[in-house]
């Protein structure tokens, strides 16, 4: 888990993490978290490609 937690912290991250969560169940919190701001990021900026492209 921990190594799973630090890979995609340093892969989502743009970046140094000031705050290291001790618990299995906060890391996969907070990787839920990066995952859908990532996703919303992408979504959004496709959009605005969309538009611009048309």
């Amino acid at each position: 888990m921990d190594d799973l937690f630090l890979s995609y912290n340093t892969s989502a991250a743009f970046s140094p993490t000031d705050v290291a969560p001790i618990t299995a169940r906060a890391k996969l919190m907070l990787m839920a978290q990066r995952l859908i701001s990532l996703a919303t990021i992408l979504v959004v900026v496709s959009r605005a490609i969309g538009i611009i492209g048309t």
